[in-house]
């Protein structure tokens, strides 16, 4: 990584040049003062390389950037210089009352003299027809595969080596200037039929650590039924049933694929360590403050980031870097930057407000619940109409349909969804979660003309409300009663 101190004319401000870390940096930067003299400062790139100008500290003020040729450098406003024809260019970033130079030499890229690597030599046969060789340093997919002759085996764009009949071959991969050779000998027979338990067949095998605890199998596995996939010691290492592998402690394990009695496995070796990459920081979550976004500095845009907790009983974490708690405890939140991982320890000192996003369902108007709560978060409803809530977390039905809860940390909101469906309720013939006359109407309307005034099946049952079956002019009179108070509660007694 090139990185280096930039003298200046401002003493209050230093400009840093270099590649792009490639450690993220959380929040901030350092502060560095730089001495009160112009220097053209020298930087070194090759054709194609980008190489970010970027302050130490906030600036007052942007400069304006300017290439003085652009057919060997240029820059954009952002301060990214680009590396475009062989050459000497001087890059400027101007300010009001400075200028500061950089002297820009571009070179072409050196060429790497041609390499072939010798892979030794793989058996194939009938209860080992496949596998799958691993490039030191290298992810298969970044490789041209070949066979020089597919009669005797062939291999996918993933590096799956499949046996297809007798003979020898060899299998290249191609990256760059280097050529890697595998020599396969099989005395594989397609026209002998496999037997239905012919054994456990070798598949491939791969190294799991701290920069790459994880992998997924790639291996072409029998069509027609799902496999099983286990793991013979899962304290080194498990298995998902999509084949992804990760790591879970340092050994060697076999990791199994059963697909119609017939076994296929992957020899792993892992010197994972427990620490998801390099550990970038700690977030403490309290009841005050029980959800931290984490910032990331220095990535890329267009960089992937893939943000997983390693127990989500602990915290979970959304696709934002949004940490929140479920419970007391420790754990850890690994980011993904690309394939490289980073650890950020989590301590969570609180319970969670509730699981965010869940749906709670009331059922009935003035049906009610109560929250548990960490803190002392401003709750308010998105729609009283359909549900109000407390300062103590008492969420009370008003209104049939579905609204929000929100519980705000200081800025950090929890949302909580509230649905309100209808209880049957006795009297109640349109639904509305009420015993009104408006009831009674409904009631009445049906008996005369149930084609233009139908009520639902449930809007039936509650209508029938009178203590005598079927639904008759007494049921309205029952409601209208209930409505006034003459009687408590729906449906009537034979007496009332």
């Amino acid at each position: 990584m090139k990185k280096m101190k930039i003298a200046a004319l401002a003493a209050a401000l230093c400009l840093t040049v270099g590649a792009v870390p490639a450690v993220p940096v959380y929040m901030t930067f350092p502060v560095a003062i730089a001495a009160d003299e112009t220097v053209a400062n020298r930087i070194e790139m090759v054709v194609g390389e980008v190489v970010p100008i970027v302050s130490e500290q906030e600036l007052t003020e942007q400069p304006e950037w300017k290439s003085d040729n652009v057919k060997v450098a240029t820059v954009d406003q952002e301060g990214n210089i680009t590396a475009v024809g062989e050459g000497k260019a001087y890059v400027y970033a101007v300010f009001t009352d400075s200028v500061y130079k950089f002297e820009v030499v571009v070179k072409k890229p050196a060429e790497d003299e041609p390499q072939t690597i010798d892979l030794g030599k793989a058996t194939l046969d009938q209860t080992q027809y496949v596998a799958t060789p691993s490039l030191e340093g290298l992810d298969n997919t970044q490789a041209k595969w070949s066979s020089t002759d597919e009669k005797v085996a062939k291999v996918d764009n993933n590096g799956t080596i499949t046996a297809t009949g007798k003979g020898e071959c060899q299998i290249k991969a191609v990256f760059g200037n280097t050529t890697y050779v595998l020599t396969i000998i099989s005395s594989y027979d397609p026209d002998v039929q496999l037997t239905s338990t012919p054994g456990e067949a070798y598949i491939g095998s791969f190294t799991l650590t701290d920069k790459k605890p994880n992998q997924k199998i790639t291996a072409k596995l029998p069509v027609g039924m799902a496999a099983v996939w286990s793991s013979t010691d899962e304290s080194v290492a498990v298995v998902d049933q999509d084949g992804t592998v990760t790591a879970k402690g340092s050994g060697s394990c076999r990791i199994y694929a059963e697909v119609r009695g017939q076994k296929y496995y992957v020899e792993v070796t892992s010197t994972f360590s427990g620490k998801y990459g390099e550990t970038l920081m700690t977030v403490t979550l309290t009841s005050e403050q029980p959800s931290q976004k984490v910032k990331l500095n220095n990535v890329e845009e267009g960089t992937k980031l893939t943000w997983k907790s390693t127990d989500t009983s602990i915290a979970k974490v959304d696709a934002e870097g949004n940490i929140t708690a479920v419970s007391k405890g420790k754990c850890q939140v690994v980011v993904y930057v690309g394939d490289t991982p980073y650890t950020i320890d989590v301590v969570s000192e609180t319970e969670a407000l509730d699981e965010e996003g869940k749906e709670y369902v009331l059922n009935g108007i003035g049906a009610e619940m109560q929250l548990s709560i960490s803190g002392k978060p401003e709750l308010m409803s998105m729609d009283v109409n359909i549900a109000t809530v407390s300062d103590t977390g008492v969420i009370r039905a008003t209104g049939i349909g579905e609204t929000t809860v929100i519980a705000d940390f200081g800025g950090k909101i929890t949302r909580l969804k509230i649905k309100v469906v209808l209880a049957p309720l006795s009297g109640d013939a349109n639904e509305d979660g009420r015993i009104t006359v408006s009831d009674a109407v409904a009631i009445l309307q049906y008996i005369a003309n149930q084609e233009k005034f139908p009520l639902t099946v449930q809007g039936a049952v509650n209508a029938d409300c009178d203590g005598v079956e079927g639904i008759t002019g007494s049921d309205a009179i029952a409601v209208q009663k209930r409505d006034a108070g003459v009687v408590d509660s729906l449906p009537l007694k034979p007496a009332e």
